[in-house]
């Protein structure tokens, strides 16, 4: 207990108690998760912490005051993600600026603004309408991020950022990139940035219109870019390489805890599975079973049944009829106690962040089956790094499937490189709770953090990547060849002039 306030101290400079407010209406459930967990750390650090959100806890905890909005929650929006298009993500910005008109209109927001917060925590999703709070409490904000390092947060912190090796979160390429994936690359990323932009327009003119900001309120745009700190939900020894300015912060794994004992049916039916040990299957919480299709469920449950090893599936509708013996299914599964077991064998997953860092964390193999968003590149990289197999669902066949299963059972470089790197994404300076103990408490001692403020921020690309310069001295090496050539061309036709005046004559 003293060496734990001892910690405390140490990391946070005898901070007091501070009253937050952390904003996340608008999420999914993986997303909700690790928001939440940010929440509690802070509540058990002693802060107390107002957190508005769609999803409310399975249990109270202390320090932590709920409001949840459930009309909020954009999974019953999302379509067949096996089938999702950019499109589709293009029928999200009306969504979104519905949901902020809808938020801001609701009577508990709105009661937030006759208390009293030393600081603003904000879902970088589409949260921006709750820039409202900070010009009403004029006190610092610190945007949290579900996922890793995206374009359009590079652009708000001025982080570098080059599309020549950067590879945007929904593209998998290897590196280095050929021409072709540096153009589809780089295209991701310039609709990442047409789709916040105008997402953002969209939300400032429905909010304005019905009179949700107060006229002295600053543009989004403009008050987007004065976040203190961006507290991203990465590892960043599982990520490429890459430059961070100062006050973009890896806090990634903060969800990660010691296992706990399974239920006890549960732990005798795992027990049962003897030497060949189980095989945990699961797709998140964002995919439905209905959107799976019929040939593709018949393919996995055939090839479930031929191997040796149980499988306990997370499987939405908690029932299937034609289930093998050796597959039990639920509708919820205890997942990191599940991946911490000594008798787990393998993973098999959808490539969700959460999931990766969980079964690195437990040194279990995966075999990945990505179906949208970041998936693929996480998955990608897994298997281009060697510890992660890799299916794509259009190759789906119950031959394929087995082969791939007993691969990954039995294939001792995979495990060999899973051991290596869970080493390294365990080995860390500081843990993910100390980091987000310390820096949300730095702001606050310090009343922000504009001194880490990278000054791109304030730059426009044309300054920034010294276009006018670069334009000078282009024209000034033009001017250096065109006047000598310009004289010499001159001198020339007068010579050319005075040989044939001279012959004329």
């Amino acid at each position: 207990m003293l060496l734990g306030v001892a910690l405390v101290l140490l990391l946070g400079g005898g901070t007091s108690a501070s009253s937050i407010l952390f904003l996340a209406p608008f999420s999914m459930k993986s997303h909700w998760g690790y928001y939440y967990s940010v929440v509690t750390t802070l509540a058990k650090h002693g802060h107390e912490v107002t957190f508005l959100s769609a999803f409310p806890a399975k249990e109270e905890t202390p320090g932590v005051r709920e409001i949840v909005l459930p009309q909020l929650d954009i999974t019953p929006m999302m379509p067949n993600v096996l089938n999702i298009t950019i499109f589709d993500i293009f029928k999200f910005i009306p969504v979104m600026s519905n949901n902020c008109v809808v938020a801001l209109e609701d009577p508990q927001v709105n009661q937030l603004s006759s208390e009293n917060f030393d600081l603003i925590m904000m879902s970088s999703v589409f949260s921006d309408c709750f820039l409202k709070f900070v010009h009403h409490f004029k006190v610092p904000y610190i945007w949290v991020n579900r996922n890793s390092m995206e374009p359009a947060l590079d652009a708000l912190f001025g982080n570098p950022s080059f599309p020549s090796y950067d590879v945007n979160l929904r593209f998998d390429a290897p590196l280095p990139m050929s021409f072709v994936n540096r153009a589809v690359n780089l295209f991701k990323s310039l609709v990442d940035h047409a789709v916040n932009v105008r997402i953002l327009s969209w939300i400032e003119k429905d909010c304005r219109d019905r009179g949700l900001f107060p006229d002295d309120m600053p543009s989004l745009d403009k008050m987007r870019l004065k976040g203190s700190l961006l507290f991203l939900n990465g590892i960043r020894s599982m990520e490429i390489p890459k430059a961070f300015v100062p006050n973009v912060i890896h806090a990634g794994g903060l969800h990660l805890h010691p296992a706990k004992p399974l239920p006890q049916d549960l732990e005798d039916w795992v027990q049962g599975s003897g030497d060949f040990g189980f095989i945990y299957f699961s797709f998140g919480s964002i995919f439905q079973t209905s959107d799976m299709p019929e040939k593709d469920r018949r393919a996995l449950v055939r090839g479930l049944g031929r191997l040796k090893q149980r499988v306990l599936w997370k499987w939405n509708e908690g029932h299937m009829e034609d289930l093998p013996p050796n597959v039990r299914v639920a509708k919820w599964l205890p997942q990191q106690d599940i991946l911490a077991h000594p008798k787990i064998r393998l993973f098999i997953s959808h490539g969700g962040i959460n999931s990766l860092q969980e079964a690195l964390h437990h040194n279990v193999p995966i075999i990945g089956m990505p179906m949208f968003s970041d998936q693929s590149h996480n998955i990608g990289m897994g298997h281009r790094e060697g510890w992660a197999y890799r299916l794509e669902w259009e190759d789906l066949t119950e031959e394929k499937f087995v082969k791939a299963v007993e691969g990954a059972l039995t294939d001792s470089r995979l495990h060999e490189n899973v051991r290596k790197k869970s080493a390294i994404v365990r080995d860390q300076p500081m843990t993910s709770e100390e980091t987000v103990v310390y820096w949300t408490e730095y702001v606050i001692r310090h009343g922000g953090a504009d001194h880490l403020r990278c000054p791109a921020v304030d730059m426009s690309w044309f300054i920034l990547y010294n276009f006018d310069v670069w334009l000078a001295l282009f024209l000034a090496i033009c001017l250096v060849v065109f006047i000598p050539f310009a004289l010499l061309r001159c001198c020339l036709r007068r010579c050319c002039r005075g040989t044939k005046k001279h012959h004329t004559d």
